[in-house]
C-alpha cells in the first residue's frame, strides 16, 4: 500500500494496527505528525480546521500549507511517534524512516517537476487558494531520486521475494 501526504497517516495505521486487512508492505510518503494515535479520519480533519486560524499567508495570499498541523500538540494522544508506534503493534523491526532536509513535501518519482505549489478550492474560505510546498530545488530533486530507489528496492524485496511480510518505510519530512 502506497500511501501519500494525508493518505500515509492511513498507510501507517493500517500497517500497525488493522486485524482485517494485513498489508504485505506499506510505503508513506510526506506523511503529518499530527494525528490521533487511535482516531478516525474526522478527528484528523477537525484537528486541521482547529488550526486553520493559524495558517499564514504569503503577500500574495498563498497558504503555508504546513502551519494546518502546527504548533506541534503536546497532548500525547496527538503526538504521533511512527516508532513508538510501531513497537506497540510489535512491528518496530519492519520500520524505516527516511529523512530529507530542505526537500519540499510532495516526494514524487524523480525528475518529475517540483510542485512547490498547488491551486485548489478551500472549504473554509470558499475560494481557491495556492498551497505551498515548501522544499529547495536541489536538495529536492536529490530526495525524489534517493527515496524512489529506495522505494523500488523495497518494493521488490518485500512484494517479489516474500521475504519480510508486513514490512512497513515511510518517509517523512
Amino acid at each position: 500500500m502506497l500511501g501519500f501526504s494525508l493518505g500515509s497517516s492511513f498507510t501507517l495505521k493500517m500497517a500497525a494496527y488493522s486485524k482485517v486487512v494485513k498489508l504485505r508492505c506499506a510505503v508513506c510518503i510526506g506523511g503529518c505528525h499530527v494525528q490521533p494515535v487511535d482516531g478516525s479520519l474526522e478527528q484528523i480533519i477537525n484537528f486541521f480546521k482547529q488550526n486553520a486560524g493559524k495558517t499564514r499567508y504569503t503577500e500574495e495570499q498563498q497558504v503555508i500549507y504546513r502551519d494546518l498541523p502546527l504548533p506541534i500538540p503536546t497532548d500525547p494522544a496527538f503526538k504521533v511517534d511512527m516508532k513508538e508506534m510501531m513497537e506497540r503493534a510489535g512491528n518496530s523491526h519492519l520500520l524505516t524512516v527516511l529523512s530529507y532536509p530542505n526537500a519540499g513535501h510532495l516526494i514524487e518519482p524523480p525528475y518529475t517537476l517540483h510542485s512547490r505549489a498547488s491551486l485548489f478550492e478551500s472549504g473554509r474560505l470558499r475560494r481557491e487558494v495556492i498551497a505551498l510546498w515548501g522544499g529547495e530545488t536541489v536538495a529536492h530533486s536529490h530526495a525524489q531520486e534517493d527515496a524512489w530507489r529506495k522505494t523500488l528496492v523495497f518494493l521488490r524485496e518485500n512484494l517479489y521475494r516474500g521475504t519480510n511480510p508486513g514490512a512497513a518505510s515511510v518517509s517523512n519530512l
